[in-house]
């Protein structure tokens, strides 16, 4: 049986993170998020190995600290509770637990890693405190430490223990770099003080929202951002299905243009400036002036081009969903919206902060990116969803081309720039009346087609069109016709690769967003209510929604879900963020 992903939590320190299932830690790539697996229970039950800590009871919470990404469990064993608190030091590829048990309970832990993905078997080291598990093929390792408490090995990589304890599971190079090979002493003195590091550094952060999604969401995004260079993953898992049990699997540890564009923009409009501007910075790291800006639709989390994309054949894949992929092929497409994406986001900043310097700073990049988009708005692309095959002329890309002319006009304006703001503001409207002559009635997926699909409800809420404009009244009209399941939206209704089945998250928010617009409160509440009900147990959001079961598909948890919510809530509880 498959774990459940919405009884799964995310801990994180900004280098790399661990998906934790009721005390059982099945996702941990180190030392960074996009490395290879030590721990893949997640993807492959029998070899991707994990680190469980088993009462002889039952799970009665999970939840995160407030505010915080430090997980707190409690267990109902005997007849006492337990309290167990899994975190991530902020400057170490380590997990570390704190159990809180009465003192003569007993309990076991079982450490069982398995490098590369589960390829590789490590050999044990033991030690007085803990073991070694070590890669022969390179010799990286992860070592087991008894810090604190009462334990005692078992056969198969397991140990039992009484009462309290405090653990930690270390990521290290080799031997020599390791706690236990004594060439690196542990970062703080007490495992209490690791803790209390992490909860002030997410105490400064003074996360809002209380115990809701809005506050889980915030918590996510800060999450999902990589602390040496200031880029926003997109998710920290891989081949998590779409659909379970089909070949819809792919790598989303990346920083993808739009997706890091959106997350900065929402956290920007939450307040978060320090760290939208950050995503912004990195963003602007990778920009080529002399072709396409972004001539890559996502990098690697220190701003390399992405690699190839491979398949793990000795992998089963969660629920049998086959292939386990990493890496990613889209990496080689054409895709015309990002711009759009990232200019919004820029003048999201600006519009915030006023900041002149920054702009000016980066104009040779507003100006690079108005010029691309003035000469090849016109060419096909394989659009938002990535469409692996014919490359066509998607209108939500040729839509995102205008909001980038647009921004980049209105930054223009803002700085005192005004015939550069002129003559991309012509630009816009070059584009704008290139995209209405090829729709003429409605809008569809893309030009000469029939079909409709969910990125087309962007068109108002950037300001293309107005709500209530003929040719959008008659695609929403088929948007809920053909894309609505369960109050959600399909973001098409199929691709190369069949029927799409579960409802994708972030443009069901930008539909709520739209209903707002209309007047339609009762139905965006709706949409809103239905996806906070079925965020999981901790408040997260995967890519997709299964809405019969309330499970999260895709991968999971996804920054698109959680920005796209903040910013609908925001447009629903206040004023439109996104609408121009």
């Amino acid at each position: 049986m498959s774990i459940k992903l919405s009884r799964t939590a995310l801990i994180s320190n900004m280098m790399t993170s661990a998906l934790i299932a009721d005390l059982d830690v099945v996702w941990f790539p180190a030392p960074r998020l996009d490395s290879p697996s030590v721990f893949a229970r997640l993807l492959d039950e029998e070899r991707g190995g994990h680190w469980g800590i088993a009462f002889d009871g039952e799970v009665v919470s999970t939840r995160y600290v407030a505010g915080t990404n430090v997980l707190e469990t409690r267990v109902r064993a005997g007849e006492g509770e337990v309290r167990v608190l899994d975190f991530m030091p902020i400057g170490m590829p380590a997990i570390m637990r704190i159990v809180e048990a009465p003192s003569g309970l007993a309990y076991e832990t079982v450490f069982d890693p398995a490098m590369r993905y589960g390829l590789v078997k490590p050999y044990r080291l033991d030690s007085k405190n803990g073991a070694q598990f070590v890669n022969p093929l390179n010799k990286e390792l992860m070592e087991f430490i008894v810090l604190e408490g009462n334990c005692s090995p078992l056969g198969g990589n397991a140990w039992r223990c009484r009462g309290p304890a405090k653990f930690i599971g270390h990521y290290a190079r080799s031997v020599g770099n390791s706690i236990l090979g004594g060439g690196k002493s542990i970062v703080y003195s007490m495992l209490g003080e690791a803790l209390d590091k992490v909860l002030e550094f997410w105490r400064v952060k003074e996360v809002k929202g209380g115990a809701g999604l809005r506050s889980s969401s915030i918590v996510l995004l800060l999450s999902m951002i990589h602390r040496s260079t200031g880029g926003i993953a997109a998710s920290p898992t891989t081949s998590l299905p779409e659909i379970v049990g089909e070949s819809r699997n792919w790598d989303y540890r990346f920083i993808w243009v739009r997706d890091s564009s959106l997350a900065a923009k929402a956290l920007m409009q939450e307040g978060y400036l320090v760290d939208g501007r950050g995503a912004m910075n990195f963003l602007l790291s990778v920009v080529e002036p002399t072709a396409k800006p972004f001539d890559h639709p996502f990098y690697g989390v220190d701003g390399s081009p992405p690699g190839d994309e491979e398949e793990l054949p000795w992998l089963a894949g969660y629920g049998g969903s086959r292939p386990v992929r990493v890496g990613n092929a889209a990496s080689t497409q054409l895709q015309l919206d990002v711009e759009g994406w990232f200019m919004d986001a820029l003048h999201t900043y600006y519009s915030l902060t006023g900041d002149d310097v920054y702009i000016r700073n980066y104009w040779w990049v507003v100006e690079a990116t108005a010029e691309w988009c003035s000469k090849s708005y016109a060419l096909p692309d394989a659009g938002m969803w990535e469409e692996r095959g014919e490359a066509r002329h998607y209108t939500h890309s040729k839509v995102m081309m205008w909001v980038a002319l647009d921004r980049a006009a209105k930054l223009a304006s803002g700085v005192g720039f005004r015939e550069e703001g002129d003559e991309w503001r012509g630009r816009a409207g070059e584009v704008r009346q290139y995209v209405l002559a090829n729709q003429p009635r409605m809008f569809t997926k893309y030009f000469g087609s029939s079909e409709v699909d969910s990125a087309l409800l962007v068109l108002p809420l950037y300001g293309f069109v107005d709500p209530r404009d003929e040719r959008f009244a008659a695609t929403l009209n088929a948007i809920e016709r053909e894309l609505i399941r369960n109050g959600l939206v399909l973001r098409y209704s199929k691709d190369f690769l069949g029927s799409a089945r579960h409802p994708f998250l972030l443009t069901s928010e930008w539909l709520a967003m739209v209903y707002s617009m209309l007047g339609r409160r009762a139905e965006a509440e709706a949409i809103l209510g239905r996806i906070e009900r079925c965020s999981s147990t901790v408040g997260l959001l995967g890519e997709h929604l299964d809405v019969d079961s309330c499970e999260p598909r895709g991968n999971y948890p996804h920054i698109f879900s959680h920005a796209g919510y903040l910013l609908a809530r925001e447009a629903l509880d206040g004023s439109p963020i996104i609408a121009n």
